[in-house]
């Protein structure tokens, strides 16, 4: 399965040096610049001339910093579309890969018929037509030359100039149609060969070739121990590369000569569509902890995020990941945490109504930092895939591209996340509030692709959660009373949107009460967890609308996954599994989790309940709360995933958190009250 950027590129404004590239002009403070490092090296191959520095000279950027830009993108992407490109035989006629920027912003885009060069307005200056062979891989830049390797078992040079071909070479009789990445450095190039079986699913590519950069001529050929897929070759110091097979067993391997410095780590038998990362001294990699096969397959499949010692090999530390890590990380300085991060996309694709996470990790150590609840694929292939298959299988291309869920992502200097999604939409993301989960206009911007260049005879499909699309954008949107008395007109204690102070009257007896069951029943019996509290949240007041009969499936089941809120007239469809607190292994404020059910009357075949689970894989059930009036929930926020399933009628909740932080504009102190008669059970408790 490959990765996809869409037939219609679109490019957004981006804070970078145009033109010719000077070191000192796109130098990020926090680092070396990409610029100067490069520079070095092209000097030591060029004999001391001077050489052009490109903007991003591969699939995943520059040496040493890869997926990392010096420059800063608009955060606002879904208003700074400046130009797009369709396919002139409409945009389904081939699929895209990947893209390059030259010193001169020019854009290189290659496809599964050719690569071509766009100038920085969007205007195309020249295509390499590779039919009926296909080029699956992102192209990379090097020493005046485009690099790329087609279906063929060729490995391609062209002049980034012309494109006019400077050399090819056939290095075996296949080269796999999966994503990899044709990388070069120090004179050599290297790529992913000989396709055959024995694969996960088929066939896979078995050997890594090396070449010369100037000629072409083989230099060496490595065989891992278990088949490559999405290939992705990078590059680190002392002339070594790294790069993971489709166990996620890390390699690094003499450029020159192809020897082992080292391997280690994946779990055999398994098969991941990521690949490696590199940065803060380690090596990351992703896999799978399930077997191939679809038998059991879900979208909640687990797979594991691994870091190793660069010059060694050694485990630093591992993380599972509660959905499948298929794709690359990024490591990087992400925008308000401190030292480096790595970002993982992670998401089960090919899989209707399957939800794609991003999560964000502490480098270091393997700490959740935030995490980013994204959209679901809603038909039963990614966008665009079923659209136009017929079309690309009439013109001699590959049918369907059966793409990540994620594409791999990117950071950028002022430590934005970028990443697009299988759904057509580019995200920007931040956490700008430090709480761990990014939500609100502030902290999420998305651009859909789909809605670029449009075809006019573009018809979208026809499934009735093709009218959602927009809403996924934000996994939840409250129907909320914003306005605080207390606050006397003061905007700085204003409550943020999705709360309402804990100052209007109504709600002082319902207060007094659950601050009552925390501080006076519980905390006694669980002293070591709730000794530090010190606040509690405004409350939050919720509705999740009726769901719609229509977005029930044959089975009569509704779907689940973010919640939409009922400007479609379809209503919502629930919320996907989630932690209150998703950085169990650091801090975050939130401890306690209490939810007040609001609806009169709601009888079990209203569906609306809260699902409980298990927080260690399998994630088994461990209960189902229907939200009647009057009952309370609590449970700790660190231990107990959950989500909420979809209502058949309005239902409303009033939420709140216990909070180990000092009293600020979002929260209050509590007060203990005289002792309630209740009595408290570990992990949950509700009470009618």
């Amino acid at each position: 399965m490959a990765r996809r950027i869409w037939a219609s590129l679109a490019a957004v404004s981006v804070g970078c040096c145009l033109g010719d590239a000077v070191e000192a002009d796109c130098k990020d403070g926090d680092r070396p610049g990409l610029s100067m490092l490069q520079a070095k090296a092209h000097a030591r191959e060029s004999g001391g001339k001077k050489a052009d520095v490109y903007h991003w000279s591969s699939g995943r950027g520059n040496f040493p910093y890869y997926a990392v830009s010096n420059a800063s993108a608009p955060f606002d992407v879904a208003h700074k579309h400046a130009w797009n490109w369709s396919h002139p035989d409409g945009r389904f006629a081939t699929l895209t890969y990947g893209t390059a920027l030259d010193h001169k912003s020019n854009v290189y885009l290659s496809g599964a018929d050719g690569v071509r060069k766009f100038d920085p307005n969007g205007k195309q200056l020249w295509e390499h037509i590779s039919l009926p062979a296909e080029m699956m891989d992102a192209p990379s830049l090097y020493d005046g030359k485009v690099f790329g390797s087609d279906t063929k078992g060729n490995v391609v040079a062209l002049d980034m100039e012309n494109g006019e071909v400077v050399w090819k070479t056939q290095v075996a009789e296949e080269i796999g149609q999966d994503n990899g990445f044709t990388m070069a450095n120090d004179g050599v190039v290297v790529a992913a060969c000989d396709w055959h079986e024995p694969g996960p699913h088929g066939a896979a590519n078995h050997k890594v070739q090396a070449l010369n950069a100037s000629n072409g001529s083989p230099l060496w050929s490595f065989e891992p121990d278990s088949p490559v897929w999405n290939f992705l070759p990078l590059f680190v110091d002392n002339g070594d590369f790294i790069f993971q097979d489709l166990t996620g067993k890390a390699y690094r391997l003499d450029l020159k000569t192809g020897a082992v410095r080292w391997k280690n780590g994946g779990k055999d038998g398994t098969w991941t569509d990521g690949s490696a990362a590199v940065g803060n001294g380690m090596v990351f990699t992703v896999h799978n902890n399930e077997l191939p096969g679809f038998d059991g397959l879900s979208e909640f499949n687990p797979g594991t995020l691994s870091a190793f010692n660069i010059t060694d090999g050694t485990l630093i530390w591992k993380v599972v990941t509660p959905r499948p890590p298929n794709n690359a990380p990024a490591i990087g300085k992400v925008k308000n945490y401190p030292g480096l991060s790595v970002v993982m996309p992670i998401c089960q694709q090919v899989m209707q109504f399957a939800t794609c996470d991003v999560q964000v990790h502490d480098a270091d150590t393997g700490i959740l930092r935030w995490v980013f609840h994204g959209p679901m694929q809603l038909g039963p292939a990614q966008a665009g895939d079923l659209e136009g298959m017929a079309i690309r299988s009439a013109k001699g291309i590959r049918g369907m591209c059966l793409p990540n869920g994620w594409s791999a992502p990117t950071i950028d200097a002022q430590g934005t996340v970028f990443v697009g999604n299988e759904e057509g939409m580019l995200f920007s993301l931040r956490d700008m509030d430090g709480d761990g989960t990014i939500f609100g206009d502030e902290e999420i911007s998305g651009y859909d692709t789909k809605d670029s260049g449009k075809d006019p005879n573009f018809k979208e499909r026809s499934d009735p959660a093709a009218d959602l699309v927009d809403e996924l954008l934000t996994p939840v949107r409250w129907r909320v009373n914003t306005h605080d008395p207390a606050a006397g007109g003061r905007k700085d204690l204003a409550p943020k949107e999705g709360q309402v102070s804990a100052a209007i009257p109504a709600l002082g007896p319902v207060l007094e009460y659950i601050d009552t069951l925390v501080g006076d029943i519980l905390s006694p019996q669980f002293p070591e967890r709730m000794q530090c509290l010190r606040t509690r949240s405004h409350a939050m007041f919720t509705c999740y609308p009726a769901t719609d009969a229509e977005l029930a499936d044959a089975d009569g089941k509704l779907w689940l996954g973010p919640v939409a809120d009922d400007s479609s007239g379809k209503g919502s469809r629930g919320y996907l599994r989630h932690l209150d607190n998703v950085r169990a292994q650091g801090h975050c404020a939130r401890i306690l989790t209490t939810i007040l059910y609001l609806n009169e009357d709601w009888a079990s075949d209203l569906g609306g309940s809260i699902r409980l689970f298990e927080v260690q894989p399998p994630l088994d059930i461990r209960a189902e709360v229907l939200p009647k009036a009057n009952r309370l929930l609590c449970f700790w926020s660190d231990e107990v995933p959950h989500e909420v399933l979809p209502p058949r009628r309005d239902r409303f909740a009033c939420t709140f958190w216990y909070l180990d932080r000092e009293e600020d504009p979002s929260s209050v102190a509590f007060a203990k009250a005289p002792a309630a008669k209740a009595q408290a059970s570990s992990g949950s408790v509700f009470l009618d």
